[in-house]
């Protein structure tokens, strides 16, 4: 299991200057551990002011805090962008999870973001997780986390790879 909590910023709040001064101030007094926080951003929320999303991203993680692209593939998906960000983390829309084991196009679009991630040092959650089928698969595409009604909705859990350490060991 992944500890902490996971937070989803959107994208009107990635662009609002006084909330992230105000996050930051926070978190600048916070006295409990940062790294228990991992914020989740969709992708085009993220691209929607690149370089403002990838300075406050930065101090963030400088604080100890930990970032998510959270339904990589939905929005706006390009590689371009995905190099850009500093995530630790990136969330395989589950709309390429969904039907996995039947569908060989999503097998090909999952396959290449988790061989992409692995290049890039990202590790890999696949969301909609709904059956034994595709938790085979995704965990042996090499996927390092799940999340859907197979294992809990709100639940992510660590697949037995080895390939990536829980993001509070970091």
């Amino acid at each position: 299991d992944i500890a902490g909590v996971n937070i989803n910023l959107s994208g009107s709040s990635l662009n609002d200057y006084a909330f992230m001064n105000f996050l930051f101030n926070v978190l600048k007094d916070f006295r409990g551990s940062r790294s228990m926080l991992n914020f989740e951003i969709t992708e085009t929320a993220a691209v929607n002011n690149i370089k403002n999303t990838r300075d406050f991203m930065n101090e963030m993680r400088q604080m100890g805090c930990h970032f998510w692209l959270d339904d990589f593939g939905a929005g706006m998906s390009s590689y371009v962008y995905l190099k850009q960000l500093p995530i630790e983390f990136l969330k395989i829309d589950g709309s390429f999870v969904r039907q996995i084991s039947d569908d060989d196009r999503d097998l090909a679009i999952v396959r290449s973001i988790v061989d992409i991630s692995r290049a890039m040092d990202v590790r890999v959650v696949a969301e909609s997780v709904e059956n034994e089928a595709a938790l085979q698969l995704v965990k042996d595409l090499g996927v390092d986390f799940v999340q859907g009604y197979y294992v809990g909705k709100e639940i992510i859990l660590k697949t037995d790879n080895k390939s990536g350490d829980q993001p509070n060991d970091t």
